[in-house]
């Protein structure tokens, strides 16, 4: 029980350095979404080099599989995929994109990022069958 509360001590510390770390390094005209995926993406990134310990010491001590610690595993890697892949590109062309209205804009990133995985697809399924 006292790893419990050593690892959820660990993690209420990292959200709160990662949250000075951000007052402190952000730019005035970073907008409220752009730092709070990069909080996001720092929260979780550093999520794995917490839990990994633990995950190796349960591991070496106990064979059963540790249920909590795959939600866990599992909540964090699905996060971070879907920060990198989808999320945080779509935020960059919603950022970058020249056009006016919000809803313009949306629709500029999704078409840009779509036609970008689109391609990625692509090489990959040639370098397959190649």
């Amino acid at each position: 029980m006292a790893t419990l509360e050593l690892i959820i001590s660990e993690f209420i510390i990292l959200a709160l350095v990662c949250l000075l770390l951000i007052r402190h390094y952000k730019g005035n005209s970073v907008t409220f979404d752009v730092a709070f995926s990069v909080y996001l993406s720092w929260v979780l990134g550093f999520a794995g080099i917490l839990l990994l310990p633990y995950d190796i010491s349960i591991a070496v001590v106990d064979d059963r599989k540790n249920e909590m610690l795959v939600i866990v595993w599992n909540f964090v890697y699905w996060s971070t995929f879907g920060l990198a892949w989808l999320v945080l590109p779509l935020q960059m062309e919603f950022h970058n994109s020249g056009q006016f209205t919000f809803a313009e804009k949306l629709k500029d990133a999704v078409r840009k990022n779509f036609r970008s995985i689109i391609f990625s697809a692509s090489a990959g399924i040639i370098y397959v069958v190649y």
